[in-house]
């Protein structure tokens, strides 16, 4: 059976700090995914960085979150930038 990816317009809202102030913002990502979990799985991958904290993941207005993270990632993600 042949696997078929479709496109996800998947809107990844994130926190990043600017001069001392939390701002908060938003991109919209089209992903190939088989499913919309394997696509908010593929945009959690492109932000793996503290400079930009994602804080929610949304497909067609309904909330998703990653379920490809480690607890070494999420240590990562949640631990104080010094």
């Amino acid at each position: 059976m042949t696997k078929v990816e479709k496109n996800f317009d998947i809107t990844v809202w994130f926190r990043f700090v600017v001069a001392g102030e939390q701002e908060k913002d938003f991109n919209v990502h089209t992903i190939q995914a088989e499913t919309v979990q394997e696509a908010i799985n593929k945009s959690a991958d492109l932000y793996n960085t503290h400079k930009a904290l994602p804080f929610g993941y949304y497909h067609n207005g309904e909330k998703y979150a990653p379920t490809n993270f480690t607890k070494e990632d999420l240590f990562n993600l949640t631990a104080p930038v010094l």
